[in-house]
């Protein structure tokens, strides 16, 4: 990232209620080259973070890297929806747990 003087416009890329989330993103953008700051923590780690509308927390990037910083989001939420599904069709006792198959028949 290049250098930047303090009138370059700061955006939000994301929002969410969720610190944990919020600071994934964040450290998601930085390692990939996008300087990235989070804002509203200080309500999020408050009383109120069991209050979803008065907790959110924004990701603020350049307004030059905002595009690419939601591709970058968009792709991590996408991928954690593809291994929760992934979780989710999972087999109890298949035969990746050590575990018993589900119609009981041990083979022996």
């Amino acid at each position: 990232m290049t250098g930047h003087l303090p009138t370059d416009r700061v955006v939000s890329a994301a929002r969410t209620t969720n610190v944990l989330v919020a600071s994934m993103w964040r450290e998601i953008l930085v390692a990939n080259g996008i300087r990235a700051e989070l804002g509203g923590t200080a309500a999020a780690t408050s009383v109120y973070a069991m209050m979803p509308m008065l907790s959110q927390i924004d990701v603020f990037v350049f307004e030059e890297d905002a595009d690419r910083a939601r591709e970058l989001i968009d792709q991590a939420e996408s991928d954690a929806d593809r291994e929760s599904a992934l979780d989710d069709d999972a087999e109890p006792g298949g035969p990746d747990s050590g575990g018993t198959p589900p119609d009981g028949d041990r083979g022996g």
